[in-house]
């Protein structure tokens, strides 16, 4: 099933970079999972030392969790999913740290792009919400899991929580109510949810994976 993730926040910044592949080598911070890479990620000189200095993070063992987690999400954006996992885990270890539900959630997105891991991806999710349960895109993403494994009554369940924090559908959520649709055969929705897909998000990912998806 084709699909993309939510947005890895960068902590202190308000901006959520992008990974420069659109989609998760099975589907993807809205892709990369599609977004266009924010301007502080594409001028970064490639010098770890800069990167590290530029992003707040110490060169010394002082940890500072939101500069970790900025650079973290700097990794993300930079397909290096493999260090920025390694990242995210170390913020999520500060137990202190007020960011730490999102962190958690940065933590299964980025294990969302490693593609032997789901079901780490999925103890990530539950944690984020164990701790903020109105977390939309641990929300979505577990929906999605959920789906992927076939658990369609557990899906429901998280659908209905979606829902239910974020009412304005966005090109991720409609892509769930086609994945959803589209499982249970009820036509009339597949219509609608594709109809509304096309004329609010036109020019999304979400979009072009469905119609190639519809194509085959």
């Amino acid at each position: 099933m084709g699909r993309s993730p939510g947005n890895i926040l960068a902590w202190g910044t308000g901006k959520t970079p992008n990974a420069n592949s659109n989609w998760r080598k099975k589907w993807t911070p809205t892709t990369p999972r599609f977004l266009r890479p924010s301007r502080w990620c594409t001028r970064a000189p490639a010098s770890s030392r800069w990167q590290r200095i530029n992003f707040g993070l110490p060169s010394r063992q002082k940890t500072l969790s939101s500069a970790r987690n900025n650079y973290a999400a700097f990794l993300y954006s930079q397909g290096r999913f493999i260090e920025a996992e390694r990242e995210f885990y170390r913020v999520t270890e500060d137990t202190l740290y007020s960011g730490c539900p999102m962190a958690f959630v940065n933590l299964g997105l980025c294990r969302l792009q490693l593609e032997d891991d789901p079901g780490g991806a999925e103890a990530a999710f539950t944690r984020a919400l164990l701790m903020d349960r109105r977390n939309s895109v641990a929300v979505l993403e577990m929906d999605f899991l959920r789906l992927e494994a076939g658990d369609t009554n557990e899906a429901a369940r998280y659908h209905g929580a979606y829902r239910t924090v974020s009412p304005q559908q966005s090109p991720r959520g409609l892509l769930l109510n086609l994945e959803i649709a589209d499982q249970t055969g009820d036509q009339d929705a597949l219509g609608s949810y594709e109809l509304a897909l096309r004329n609010l998000y036109p020019d999304s990912a979400e979009y072009r994976v469905w119609m190639e998806r519809q194509s085959r």
